[in-house]
């Protein structure tokens, strides 16, 4: 599923965009870096991303839920 399907499908996504640009760069420094681990609760395939958002949903996460290209 590409993003014009979601555009064209009203397919609601949820997420959080926090920050500046410079504080975006200094967090993937500190990644790379490894200062900084993200979690990661779960990934998914972009081919799934139906799944995911469903999975989204559910109680008792931690951590992020990637879309993988």
């Amino acid at each position: 599923m590409d993003f014009r399907t979601l555009y064209l499908k009203h397919i609601t996504m949820y997420g959080s965009v926090l920050g500046t640009r410079a504080e975006f760069k200094e967090m993937l420094g500190a990644i790379s870096e490894g200062r900084l681990v993200p979690v990661i609760d779960k990934t998914f395939p972009l081919e799934q991303a139906k799944e995911a958002q469903v999975y989204f949903k559910e109680k008792g996460k931690l951590g992020k839920i990637v879309l993988l290209p």
